[in-house]
């Protein structure tokens, strides 16, 4: 039995964290000390009998079965809150850009970790999850690009999915800031490394 990261769900988890500032990737297959406890993280086949992850729901009964279903992102507590509002709002609106949202893990205010289930209950979290995204995916959209991507631009505030014109525009100006901070700061580090060679060379 196997566990593997479908090749849409890391492009989401790439791109998601490109457009949102602070973002950083922290995984869709757990360690093999966490399997035993079953979850999204691992797949259908690898899952202990009953498992919340693969009874609850028809819809975690598709896709392949060596499919992982999560994402983790790690961000800071400003751009934490921003999400998690963002995320909550679509679930309690049933943003149709959330329906392969079976549930995840966040916080409204970087501190208290909160879980949100797609059918409306709401309860704690282990305390990671205040600075830790947990996304978990109904197995059967794990590798649904266009359901990935309209749950993506849920996470970065656009209006649209971006398989429409104005929402590709808002995404990809997510990620030009993004990219432009980046570049920003490497600029920043080679001057100053620059600086300290010649002062050395004094």
């Amino acid at each position: 039995m196997v566990t593997i990261a479908p090749p849409n769900l890391v492009s989401f988890a790439l791109t998601s964290c490109a457009a949102i500032p602070t973002a950083k990737y922290s995984g869709i297959i757990v360690g093999c000390a966490s399997a035993a406890e079953g979850g999204y993280h691992i797949s259908r086949e690898d899952q202990p009998p009953g498992n919340y992850s693969i009874s609850h729901y028809p819809a975690d009964a598709g896709g392949d079965r060596q499919w992982a279903s999560a994402v983790d992102i790690s961000m800071e507590p400003r751009e934490m809150g921003n999400v998690t509002h963002r995320l909550t709002r679509a679930l309690s609106a049933a943003d149709p850009r959330a329906s392969a949202l079976r549930a995840f893990n966040g916080s409204l205010n970087g501190k208290t970790a909160l879980r949100w289930e797609c059918d409306g209950a709401v309860g704690t979290a282990a305390p990671e999850h205040a600075h830790c995204l947990h996304l978990e995916i109904f197995r059967s959209r794990a590798n649904d690009l266009r359901a990935l991507f309209d749950l993506m631009s849920v996470m970065v505030g656009a209006d649209s999915s971006p398989f429409e014109e104005c929402a590709v525009e808002q995404v990809h100006g997510h990620i030009e800031r993004s990219l432009d901070s980046i570049c920003a700061r490497i600029t920043d580090i080679a001057n100053r490394l620059t600086l300290m060679e010649r002062h050395e060379q004094r």
